[in-house]
């Protein structure tokens, strides 16, 4: 049986420690279940080679400069989502400029595994369309009681083989991309 996530502490580690923890967790959405396969860790100070910071986009040692309407969510408590440019975020984090993670991969419960294209297809959540459910889910509490989206996990569930691997094109040697391992 699977059970809401309801306890903070779940989302106040690092970016790494959080992304790993979701694999096998469900994303839960107008009742339906969402297996997640894959996530990124991403740090507030982790640039490219433009000295752009990955985490928000513009550049700031300290994350206040990058608070905008599209990102000020990554800002917020631990467990708030944030819908950027149709990929889904979480904050996260247990130090004063918070840190995110990427959903990269959710998998249905009778079909084969949805990449980021896909999740926001399915979610609604790119903000130009009619449609959209991006206000619905961008900067809001999924550990509140009235999230439409919100995250579970099966406590019956046996064991998951994750891999870790670099991000696609990052260059900066960490295995931040974690992967349940298929069989």
């Amino acid at each position: 049986m699977k059970e809401k996530i309801v306890n903070r502490k779940f989302f106040e580690e690092i970016a790494e420690i959080v992304a790993r923890h979701l694999i096998g967790k469900y994303i839960c959405y107008n009742n339906n279940e969402y297996q997640i396969t894959k996530t990124e860790a991403y740090y507030h100070d982790e640039k490219d080679r433009n000295g752009k910071y990955f985490c928000y986009g513009v550049k700031s040692d300290t994350g206040e400069n990058n608070k905008t309407c599209a990102t000020i969510p990554l800002f917020r408590a631990p467990g708030t989502w944030c819908v950027y440019g149709g990929q889904l975020l979480l904050s996260v984090t247990n130090s004063s400029i918070p840190d995110n993670v990427l959903i990269k991969e959710i998998k249905p419960l009778d079909e084969g595994p949805y990449g980021p294209d896909k999740i926001a297809n399915v979610l609604l959540l790119y903000q130009k369309k009619s449609n959209s459910n991006y206000w619905n889910f961008h900067g809001l509490d999924s550990l509140s009681e009235k999230a439409v989206l919100y995250l579970a996990e099966d406590q019956n569930a046996p064991k998951i083989k994750i891999k870790s691997d670099e991000r696609i094109n990052i260059k900066n040697c960490q295995k931040y991309r974690f992967s349940m391992e298929r069989k």
